[in-house]
């Protein structure tokens, strides 16, 4: 794969505004394609199997299906997906928790701007392998 390969993007969050900052920072500084945009865990876990997307930005907390539990799943469906998770805590545990579970990475939701650019690209860039369209695969 080159490095200029753009992912599709599944970004999960319940807030309204979180969702609609990290779509534009992924659509309109980044470039990439979002594919769906979920508002709890069980919505991302239905985008995640209908779109297939190769980079997911996942929100820790979140209503009907924890964060941690939609990583998990996704995962394993798809051991190649790129998982940036989103907290608005910063508790380390948490976020250990996460990382050792398979997360690529973790953005807090204070970081600035230009830091979520430089953290989405430099992940994708170091993990950019396609999931498998092969659609008789389920969660």
């Amino acid at each position: 794969m080159t490095g200029d390969l753009r992912p599709s993007v599944l970004i999960a969050d319940d807030a309204q505004a979180m969702r609609d900052t990290v779509r534009q920072l992924v659509t309109e500084i980044l470039g990439y394609e979002v594919v769906g945009l979920a508002v709890d865990g069980l919505d991302a876990i239905r985008l995640f199997k209908e779109k297939k997307p190769e980079l997911v930005l996942l929100d820790i907390s979140m209503p009907g299906m924890s964060g941690i539990e939609v990583l998990k799943s996704m995962l394993a469906h798809c051991s190649d997906v790129v998982v940036i998770m989103l907290t608005s805590a910063e508790g380390h545990e948490t976020v250990e928790k996460c990382l050792s579970l398979g997360a690529a990475a973790y953005l807090t939701k204070s970081t600035p701007l230009a830091e979520m650019k430089r953290v989405i690209e430099d992940t994708w860039s170091r993990h950019q392998v396609p999931c498998s369209n092969d659609p008789a695969q389920s969660l």
